[in-house]
């Protein structure tokens, strides 16, 4: 399984690294 590593700025934003998916509730893919 690929390592995916989110860094929490200090202004509340994300910053996110690796492979990652981002789905909706029924499993569907966005993009």
């Amino acid at each position: 399984m690929a390592k995916t590593k989110l860094t929490i700025n200090n202004n509340g934003s994300v910053k996110i690294e690796g492979d990652f998916e981002i789905v909706d509730r029924n499993g569907n893919t966005y993009g």
